[in-house]
């Protein structure tokens, strides 16, 4: 049970809540005509544009090239769009960013590629040489950009493309793929790829978001990264406003290893966590904490919140829970017991 000044604390945190009724503030049939129907379009935050490269590329942005720390707003929370300026150090970056890894992922010499890179290059050699040009970029800019492709941007992005040569006999399936370079990074660059874009919408109020603006927010919800096949493929088919369906696919996303964005990026923010990796305790009392007991700990609250997600438990186990998640290390900082599992 809690001792006497946790529950203090306890107690401070509950009267803290607003006064206002909240609830009676949001958007319905009956108030929609105070409300303009649409949101502030926001770029990336560093964890969903790192998460949303790996996804499209299966390469991680190396940590020399990673983006500005982004500001919390006042609700404490990273994705608010008031505080996410885009900048020209962020311009530069992105830029950067993008040349750098698709070159990587085109460089034939390159014998540290990670296979998962070297399987997404395959499969991108072997779409283009089914599908043609237009097609391969269309289906890989539906993909970027989470949403259906018109053929005037399809277009734009073949004026990038470096003519085929006279005599294509010679020509391998890689370097074949490499006239596409400009138009690869190009996408990646784009504000499809770097903004959360949710269109005004043509009638004003309350309108229903569309398949696949639900689509991106669900992704980045659970995955802090962008919809992958399976989900946008229900955003087409508009099978996403189903409620089972919806429901499937948010069960299948949490059995996946990327739902750990939920403890990462939601858990720690919700707890005021997120700083805590440059917490440094005094070392004259407090001489066991170290680095390594630093990272257990926040590893200890990422797979916990993780798993009332993932396990369809109570949000009341944030208070009440009996179990935690900790190594021999963490088990042995807090006082308890070697046991064998």
């Amino acid at each position: 049970g809690l001792n006497d000044p946790q529950k203090s604390a306890v107690h401070r945190w509950v009267d803290s809540r607003p006064n206002q009724d909240l609830c009676s503030k949001l958007a319905s049939d009956e108030t929609q005509s105070w409300y303009r129907g649409y949101v502030m379009s926001r770029r990336l935050t560093r964890t969903e544009y790192n998460n949303a490269v790996r996804d499209l590329l299966q390469l991680e942005v190396p940590a020399d090239r990673q983006m500005p720390e982004d500001g919390a707003g006042g609700e404490g929370f990273d994705t608010v769009g008031d505080t996410l300026f885009t900048s020209t150090i962020h311009l530069e970056a992105y830029l950067t960013v993008a040349t750098e890894l698709i070159d990587r992922l085109l460089d034939p010499e390159d014998a540290n590629l990670p296979e998962p890179a070297r399987r997404r290059r395959e499969q991108w050699m072997q779409k283009q040489s089914e599908d043609g040009d237009r097609v391969f970029l269309q289906s890989l800019a539906r993909l970027a950009w989470r949403r259906p492709v018109t053929d005037s941007e399809v277009d734009r992005l073949m004026m990038l493309v470096q003519p085929m040569p006279e005599s294509t006999s010679a020509v391998s399936s890689l370097e074949n793929l490499s006239r596409l370079r400009s138009a690869l990074a190009a996408l990646m660059v784009s504000p499809h790829f770097l903004f959360v874009v949710e269109a005004e919408p043509e009638q004003g109020g309350v309108q229903r978001l569309s398949p696949h603006q639900l689509a991106m927010r669900v992704s980045l919800l659970l995955w802090s990264s962008i919809p992958d096949e399976s989900l946008l493929a229900s955003a087409d088919d508009k099978s996403i406003y189903d409620d089972g369906q919806l429901r499937a696919q948010v069960r299948r996303m949490l059995n996946d290893p990327r739902s750990r964005a939920l403890g990462e990026s939601f858990g720690l923010q919700l707890l005021g966590l997120k700083s805590f990796a440059q917490v440094q305790p005094d070392a004259s009392i407090y001489a066991s904490f170290n680095e390594q007991l630093k990272y257990d700990m926040q590893e200890e609250v990422i797979l916990f919140v993780s798993s009332l997600f993932r396990d369809n438990r109570s949000l009341n186990e944030l208070i009440e829970a009996d179990y935690t998640f900790a190594n021999h290390r963490l088990a042995e900082h807090y006082g308890w017991p070697e046991t064998d599992s």
